[in-house]
């Protein structure tokens, strides 16, 4: 295809030679002269150094040809949609289970081996991937994408003693999925003991996460893999929360709080900012106790 096609389809500034000829996309650092790639740092070498056929980048270079965009990697999608869909992980509708009393909503697709549950109600264009398990009185909103293996409304993990013995706690709760959301595979999301389960909408989560019972998370928040939220915990709008954190029951997150990487939550966290270590703490807070402990360690040698 030659780059004005692309310029048709998605815009853009363009620099460069609009009939120069390109075939296939590629990482910046395996490009060759018929590579399509994007770029989303601010270094200039970078760009000048790759041999890409067309670069998508916010920054400007000389001698090459470059589509300026603001997002690189939403233009990259738009040319993935129009010119290499046969690329995007395949996708086929099949047989499920559908339960009494369950609704879902126009273009939903559901894939092979799902299991929907009784009193469901699903929203319009979610697309649910194979052996998806979504148990009794679900609620999930429009546009949601769910993967492989996700399970939303498993009993939550309550129980109590009686005679020396550990005995459930009925749930009665549900969980409430709103708009936009993504869940990743193997990821498991718990019904409420007696409040509903809530994952506000625009939320992203990776794979592997859990969520506890009667956990209310905010719009716009990331959760990445492996991370942990015990039951009634609130977490606010705009939160990232890494990989590997673990946050305790019971706790209140504000918004606009990030968490990095393995951080553990013992408490509440009422302030804006970027948390680090265990307990968590401020950024700045940690990185002068690991450094005084690397100080103190390396002088009693």
């Amino acid at each position: 295809m030659k780059i004005k096609d692309i310029l048709k389809k998605c815009g853009g500034k363009f620099i460069g030679k609009e009939d120069y000829e390109v075939e296939k996309l590629s990482p910046l650092n395996q490009a060759d002269e018929k590579s399509i790639v994007f770029y989303r740092g601010d270094r200039k070498e970078d760009i000048e150094n790759s041999k890409a056929g067309l670069i998508i980048a916010k920054i400007e270079v000389e001698n090459k040809n470059l589509i300026i965009t603001d997002n690189p990697e939403d233009y990259w999608n738009c040319i993935i949609n129009n010119f290499f869909p046969h690329l995007k992980v395949d996708y086929r509708e099949g047989n499920y289970f559908k339960g009494e009393n369950t609704t879902i909503g126009k273009g939903t697709k559901i894939g092979w081996g799902s299991y929907i549950g009784d009193n469901v109600k699903i929203g319009e264009n979610c697309l649910i991937y194979p052996g998806v398990k979504i148990m009794d009185r679900v609620y999930i909103g429009n546009h949601v994408v769910i993967h492989s293996g996700v399970v939303i409304g498993s009993p939550g993990f309550g129980f109590f003693k009686k005679e020396g013995k550990f005995v459930r706690r009925e749930q009665i709760g549900s969980v409430i999925i709103e708009d936009n959301v993504e869940i990743g595979a193997n990821t498991v999301i718990d019904r409420g003991s007696v409040e509903d389960t809530i994952i506000g909408e625009n939320t992203k989560i990776d794979a592997l996460c859990m969520i506890g019972h009667g956990v209310k998370i905010g719009k716009n928040c990331i959760i990445v893999g492996q991370t942990a939220i015990a039951g009634s915990t609130r977490i606010g709008n705009n939160v990232l929360i890494s990989g590997q954190v673990s946050i305790i029951d019971h706790l209140e997150i504000c918004d606009n709080v990030v968490l990095l990487a393995d951080t553990g939550v013992y408490k509440s966290i009422n302030e804006p900012g970027v948390y680090a270590g265990k307990p968590a703490r401020k950024r700045e807070e940690y990185w002068r106790a690991i450094a005084r402990l690397y100080r103190e360690a390396k002088t009693k040698k």
